[in-house]
């Protein structure tokens, strides 16, 4: 609610007084909060009328003297205090930030924003009270429906059109955040020869992470594909150079979160509302396959492997790599494997 409220604001041009930028997705909390910044400051060329300070190294007495001057030709002022953490909310700096809060002169306007996307403010007491007045814009990993409608969204503003085909394979094999896939678009929008993209584009041109290898190995793996799994593993291992360790740290994220959907799912939680609360980064329309493909059980078995694997990493003279096969040899066991 806070974040539509923010673009109302920034398209009416009419800002209260102080917003806290967070959330999880960083293209989407970076890019309203520069929006949102421009729009506050837009007339103001010598940039006057804006202060930018890291709470880390805030002068309350500096601070204060910014807040009470009036803004150099302009009716407005807008000072940005970058993470203020719960352990740096305390002491004079508390103090005068609540001070300055509850009595904000009418010209004036606080940003604050975070850039660790993991950090929420909300859930602390001291930030919480702190910004009881404030509008918190809490910028949430989009679900899948709304990273399609984006994309499309971001192809066609470069008159070009996406088959749905290529929309599931643009997520599934080469990333979801959003950041990565702006830049695969704009690749994708310059090469596709033909007016519509389609799949065979996104292999000729996207490079597919690590990541989403990582996820495909662990649909291959619920699906009993040994052959894939296998290859998949090697590309991952001697190709892409990734860590035994890493892959496998990977591969416990998406069993773990398998786990979680599977017991939202059983609570009646529906899917894309579960994938969203628990962050998880995987093509939701899969996750649905693979949780109805294999059961509890199975994906608990699942996860103390890769348990048992990575403190066999950590505390073995066996090679990585032969410990990473035999894992993937042993999960193909657990979900019943077929060549």
């Amino acid at each position: 609610m806070s974040v539509k409220q923010l673009k109302q604001d920034i398209k009416n041009n009419t800002f209260s007084h102080s917003y806290v930028f967070y959330g999880a997705e960083r293209y989407l909390k970076e890019y309203y909060f520069a929006f949102a910044k421009r729009t506050f400051t837009a007339g103001d060329a010598l940039n006057l009328n804006c202060t930018e300070y890291d709470a880390r190294t805030l002068d309350t007495d500096d601070l204060m003297a910014v807040a009470d001057s009036y803004p150099a030709m302009s009716d407005r002022r807008l000072i940005i205090i970058t993470d203020l953490t719960a352990s740096l909310c305390k002491g004079a700096l508390k103090d005068t930030l609540s001070s300055l809060l509850s009595n904000m002169p009418d010209y004036l306007t606080l940003f604050f924003d975070y850039s660790d996307p993991s950090y929420d403010p909300s859930s602390y007491a001291e930030l919480k009270t702190l910004f009881s007045g404030s509008l918190l814009c809490d910028f949430k990993r989009p679900t899948e429906r709304e990273l399609v409608v984006w994309i499309q969204r971001n192809v066609e503003a470069q008159n070009k059109t996406i088959s749905p085909a290529a929309v599931s394979r643009l997520l599934s094999d080469v990333s979801r955040d959003m950041s990565a896939l702006k830049h695969e678009i704009s690749k994708l929008c310059a090469y596709a020869p033909k007016k519509e993209i389609a799949p065979a584009d996104i292999d000729a041109v996207c490079i597919t992470t690590a990541e989403a290898r990582v996820f495909s190995l662990g649909d291959a793996i619920i699906f009993g594909r040994a052959g894939s799994a296998y290859k998949i593993t090697d590309v991952l291992i001697r190709q892409n150079r990734e860590q035994p360790i890493a892959v496998l740290g990977y591969l416990t994220s998406v069993f773990s979160n398998l786990l979680k959907l599977k017991a939202a799912e059983r609570a009646g939680v529906p899917l894309d509302t579960a994938a969203r609360e628990i962050g998880y980064r995987g093509n939701v329309n899969n996750a649905r396959r693979m949780t109805q493909k294999t059961d509890s059980a199975a994906l608990k078995r699942l996860v103390n492997l890769c348990r048992e694997t990575d403190f066999k990493m950590k505390d073995s003279r066996v090679n990585a790599a032969v410990l990473l096969e035999l894992f993937i040899a042993e999960a193909l066991t657990i979900t019943g494997a077929r060549r």
